[in-house]
C-alpha cells in the first residue's frame, strides 16, 4: 500500500508538471483569446497542445495525439512537446513553418517498437494579417468556426508521424476573420461512444460549437464536454479529451 501510494504521488506530480507546460488561458497575442479544457483518461495524458508567440507578429500552435494510453504514451508526448518548443524549432529549422516542423518531427519520432505513433497538427498565425498556415500529419480535429461563413475542418488526408521517414506533408493557408474561432481537439472528445458504441462524432461537435457562437469561448468549450458526457452517459472519458479554442476578438 505504501509503494502504491508513492507511485500515485509520483504520477500526480508528473501530471502536474505536464499540465504546467500547457499554455495559460487568456490572451496569447493582441486581439486573440485562448481557452481550453483537458481531461486525460488516466492520471497522465498523452494528448497535448501548445500555443506560443514565435516573434512579435507570429503565433505558433499545435495539437498532438499519442496512440496508446498511460505513462509510456505520456512520456513520449512530453518528449515531442519539448521538441516542438518555439526556441527549438527556430534553432533547428530557422522557422516555425508547419510543413518543415512536421518533416523534422516525422524524421525524429519514428514508430516505436510497440507500433505506437503520433498524429500532429501544426499552425502558424501571422497576427497582423490573420493569415493562418497549417499542415497535418494524420490529425483530423481542427475546426474553423466563422460568424460569416460555414464552419470548415482544416485537415487534409495524411499519414501519422513515423510511418515513412521521407514523407512530405502538404500545407495550406486560410485568412481568419474578426470573431472567427479556431478549435483544436483530440479524438477523445468526438470519439466518445454512446452506450450502444456509436461515437459522438465530429459533426455533433461542430453542431454543439455552432449553437454556442454567442457564448463566451470558455463556455462554448465547456458545453462541448457536457454534450459529449451526456452522449456517453458517463463523466469520465475512455481516451484523453482536449479542446483548445482560439478566438479573434478584434
Amino acid at each position: 500500500q505504501t509503494k502504491q501510494a508513492e507511485m500515485e504521488a509520483d504520477l500526480q506530480s508528473a501530471a502536474a508538471f505536464v499540465r504546467s507546460l500547457l499554455p495559460p488561458p487568456g490572451s496569447p497575442a493582441q486581439g486573440l483569446a485562448l481557452a481550453w479544457e483537458y481531461q486525460p483518461a488516466l492520471t497522465l495524458g498523452g494528448d497535448l497542445f501548445g500555443v506560443a508567440p514565435i516573434d512579435e507578429e507570429h503565433l505558433g500552435l499545435y495539437i498532438l495525439d499519442a496512440s496508446g494510453h498511460g505513462v509510456a504514451a505520456a512520456l513520449r508526448s512530453a518528449s515531442l512537446m519539448t521538441f516542438l518548443r518555439v526556441e527549438n524549432m527556430l534553432q533547428l529549422i530557422g522557422s516555425y513553418d508547419p510543413e518543415k516542423v512536421l518533416f523534422e518531427a516525422n524524421r525524429r519520432f519514428p514508430l516505436s517498437e510497440e507500433g505506437e505513433y503520433f498524429t500532429l497538427w501544426v499552425g502558424q498565425l501571422h497576427v497582423p494579417t490573420r493569415r493562418l498556415s497549417y499542415a497535418s500529419a494524420g490529425h483530423h480535429g481542427v475546426l474553423l468556426c466563422s460568424a460569416q461563413s460555414p464552419s470548415r475542418w482544416l485537415t487534409h488526408p495524411s499519414s501519422p508521424l513515423g510511418f515513412d521517414s521521407a514523407a512530405q506533408f502538404a500545407g495550406d493557408r486560410v485568412t481568419l476573420q474578426p470573431a472567427d474561432r479556431l478549435f483544436l481537439l483530440s479524438d477523445g472528445i468526438y470519439e466518445a461512444p454512446s452506450p450502444a458504441g456509436e461515437p459522438w462524432g465530429r459533426w455533433r461537435f461542430q453542431e454543439a460549437v455552432e449553437g454556442q457562437k454567442r457564448s463566451p469561448l470558455a463556455t462554448t468549450i465547456s458545453h462541448c464536454f457536457t454534450e459529449a458526457r451526456r452522449w456517453q452517459e458517463q463523466s469520465e472519458f475512455s481516451d484523453d479529451a482536449a479542446v483548445v479554442g482560439l478566438e479573434l476578438t478584434v
